[in-house]
C-alpha cells in the first residue's frame, strides 16, 4: 500500500522524550495505533492533543517489538 489518508479523533496522545508522538486515531467503530516521528511532527501545523479531529497521511507498517500493525504519520491536517 502507498500513502493513505485516515481521518478521526486523536486519543492517548503521548509526546516522547525522543520528540516522537504516539497516539491512536479513532472513529465511532475502531481505533488505530499511530506514530509520528520527530521530523514529521516538527512540520505539523496542527497541535496534537486528545479530542482533536484530524486527517493523517502516512503508511502502514508493523511495529515488530509488539507484533502489531501501526500507522506511521507523515503529515497531519
Amino acid at each position: 500500500l502507498g500513502t493513505l489518508c485516515v481521518e478521526g479523533e486523536l486519543i492517548g496522545v503521548k509526546l516522547a522524550a525522543s520528540g516522537h508522538a504516539y497516539f491512536s486515531i479513532r472513529d465511532q467503530d475502531a481505533a488505530l495505533p499511530a506514530a509520528m516521528w520527530r521530523s514529521a511532527l516538527s512540520r505539523a501545523r496542527v497541535r496534537l492533543a486528545d479530542g482533536v479531529v484530524v486527517r493523517c497521511f502516512g503508511k502502514f507498517g508493523v511495529f515488530a517489538a509488539q507484533g502489531r500493525l501501526q500507522f506511521y504519520v507523515d503529515r497531519v491536517e
